[in-house]
């Protein structure tokens, strides 16, 4: 009966904290463990077996909170770090890929504004066109305001 009440209450979703603090002891089992290992005698055999039950127990509550936990983690990063090296350098390049899109899309605004311009201009040469053009056309709304989004400096980031 008990067993039935436990199920019943619904456990409230882990918060990436305990999750974080569950993996830090998990970490940390694991330098102790092989503390113990490198200098082992058979005094600390208890020791050792108490700390490997520690870090079992551990794992078995990563491996219930990993059917809660909502976390997606996307393949590249996974990626770097098989092949060691920093998962930064993703959202890196997610940031120069954005930048990139940005300046693209601002240049074709701002063309899309010069052939606005040209337009109404060759359409005011023509008389029976010359009223149309000052009477619809749309406020000009300029996109050179717009600047990129400053890069990070070496000096910058390091604050």
């Amino acid at each position: 009966m008990q067993k039935l009440n436990r199920l019943a209450t619904p456990t409230p979703s882990p918060t990436p904290t305990s999750v974080e603090d569950l993996i830090e002891s998990v970490c940390r089992h694991l330098r102790e463990i092989s503390t113990i290992v490198k200098r082992f005698d058979e005094q600390n055999q208890l020791l050792l077996f108490e700390k490997i039950n520690g870090y079992f127990s551990l794992m078995k509550q990563l491996y219930e909170l990993a059917d809660t936990a909502n976390a997606s983690i996307p393949l590249e990063v996974l990626d770097l770090l098989d092949q060691g090296k920093n998962p930064d350098l993703f959202s890196k390049e997610c940031l120069d890929k954005t930048m990139g899109s940005i300046s693209r899309t601002k240049i074709k605004a701002d063309s899309l504004q010069s052939l606005q311009v040209a337009l109404s201009q060759e359409l005011e040469k023509v008389p029976q066109f010359a009223d149309l053009v000052s009477t619809s056309a749309p406020a000009q709304t300029t996109l050179s305001s717009i600047s990129p989004l400053p890069t990070a400096t070496p000096s910058a980031a390091g604050r």
